[in-house]
């Protein structure tokens, strides 16, 4: 596990943009069903995502690189911790 530290701003005041999840969020979602024969052109498709994000996450932390000091673009670099963990793509399966 990577244990990612940071320094306390304020002991309890935060100030930007807040999100509450809701499952009211879900009903905004597609879903569907796919079909046997779509499932490998969609496995296909959803890789292709997956390594569009990386690449669009590494264009971010380039520009964070001109914009911030080190530190504080070394902070997008969590971004990146998930996408690149090998293995959580496995696991999609025909049902």
């Amino acid at each position: 596990m990577k244990i990612l530290k940071g320094i306390t701003a304020s002991a309890g005041l935060a100030r930007g943009v807040a999100c509450l999840y809701s499952d009211k969020a879900e009903e905004n979602i597609s879903h569907y069903i796919i079909g046997k024969e779509k499932v490998e052109s969609e496995i296909l498709r959803l890789k292709e995502t997956h390594n569009n994000t990386i690449d669009v996450m590494k264009r971010i932390i380039q520009t964070s690189k001109g914009l911030f000091d080190k530190s504080t673009s070394e902070i997008f670099d969590a971004h990146l911790i998930f996408p690149r963990k090998s293995g959580h793509l496995e696991g999609v399966v025909v049902v």
